[in-house]
């Protein structure tokens, strides 16, 4: 027992041994005063090219849409999908018996209607003689005229409903109206139509392919930079390859889905080898501005402040919003393209130099530098965080604490 007792004091001394040596290699690899580390770029030259995302669809750039005006029954159908028509082609034609009537029996009472008017052309000049020898009343004479008037206009309204049927004769046969191509039929022999107050669709013709448009959406918060002769970039899904387009029209008419504002944006597409086809969904990049040749930096630069004192990492926590309130007024914040930034010292340990820019385009990971400093210059992306700011180094004989 007395051994034991006499064995506890030198294990005590060798523990608080270590317990020195492990502090003092700690302090060692890691002294307060060791000048910090930082993550640079040099600065250099490249492109740029900022974008406008949207979705929009494909379409010819006149599409009609065809119906029949009258009613029957579908007797022949000449064209079939992607059949090419000219103007004036027969598209299908309907059964014509009821209207081949009509038009004859308008057609027999026009006849007896000129008929009946010239038999009372023929008594109003054999009653102008009697009249002249005073052998006819007045009464009778006006009798005659007014028979003559009640004649002509009987003739008007006969040769009204003979035009009528003609034109519904004429309209069993329907044709195309445009030149193009048939994207769409619902028309089938035998099918009986029955047009009211709307034209039942048959047909619908695109007029030419080889020129089409998307019809993109584009968000209220990027339509402001949407000018019209702007290039597009889209891709569709069934080509790996991209296409270009111009954009043509900005519509003001908005489009609101779900609370989201969207605004149609017109974009001409030349399709020479058909390629595209309608319907299909185009993603699409609008080019609001590119640069050739540049120099630029990664935005982190920009961002980048030197951390305040107490602070670990590239700077403190932004400062708090102003509140409104209390008749206070909001004021926008003025737009600058002046920025700051910093050059990595010559020596570690020295001072950070800051540098005024002058910034130009951005496409939101990098940005144009116009002036301020020049191709080469290193500057810093990040302070490093020491060893203990990061926890990456440990003291091994720290203990567990107080229990």
């Amino acid at each position: 027992m007395r051994r034991r007792k006499r064995r506890w004091p030198w294990i005590l001394v060798l523990l608080m041994a270590a317990g020195a040596g492990g502090w003092w290699y700690y302090g060692q690899a890691n002294p307060a005063d060791a000048p910090p580390e930082y993550d640079t770029v040099k600065l250099g030259r490249g492109d740029l090219t900022k974008a406008v995302s949207a979705i929009g669809d494909l379409n010819p750039l006149v599409k009609v849409e065809i119906g029949s005006q009258i009613s029957g029954t579908i007797a022949k159908l000449y064209v079939d999908f992607n059949s090419v028509v000219k103007e004036g082609d027969v598209l299908c034609e309907l059964d014509s018996a009821t209207y081949d009537a009509n038009y004859a029996q308008t057609k027999a009472e026009r006849a007896s209607a000129e008929a009946e008017r010239d038999l009372q052309r023929r008594n109003l000049e054999r009653k102008k003689q009697l009249m002249e020898r005073q052998l006819l009343s007045v009464a009778e004479f006006d009798k005659v005229e007014s028979d003559l008037r009640r004649a002509e206009a009987q003739l008007e309204l006969v040769e009204a409903r003979h035009k009528k049927a003609k034109v519904d004769l004429e309209r069993c046969r329907i044709l195309s109206p445009i030149n193009g191509v048939v994207v769409d039929r619902t028309a089938e022999i035998g099918q009986t139509i029955a047009a009211s107050f709307s034209a039942p669709k048959l047909f619908v013709l695109a007029a030419d392919l080889t020129k089409m448009q998307i019809n993109a959406k584009v968000s209220e918060a990027d339509i402001g930079q949407i000018k019209v002769g702007q290039k597009v970039r889209f891709l569709v899904d069934a080509y790996p390859e991209s296409f270009l387009g111009e954009v043509v029209q900005v519509r003001n008419s908005p489009i609101t889905e779900e609370s989201v504002v969207n605004y149609d944006v017109i974009i001409a597409v030349n399709n020479p080898d058909q390629k595209l086809k309608p319907g299909m969904t185009a993603t699409v990049q609008v080019i609001t501005g590119e640069r050739s040749g540049v120099l630029r930096v990664p935005n982190a630069v920009l961002r980048f402040k030197p951390p305040t004192k107490g602070a670990p990492g590239a700077g403190g926590p932004p400062p708090p919003p102003p509140a409104l309130g209390g008749g206070a007024t909001f004021k926008p914040k003025e737009q600058s393209n002046e920025r700051q930034v910093y050059l990595k010292p010559t020596q570690p340990g020295d001072a950070l130099v800051a540098v005024k820019v002058q910034v130009g385009l951005s496409d939101g990971v990098q940005t144009e530098i116009l002036g301020g400093v020049k191709e080469g210059d290193e500057l810093i992306l990040l302070q490093k965080p020491r060893k203990d700011e990061a926890g990456a180094t440990t003291n091994p004989f720290g203990g567990m604490g107080r229990r």
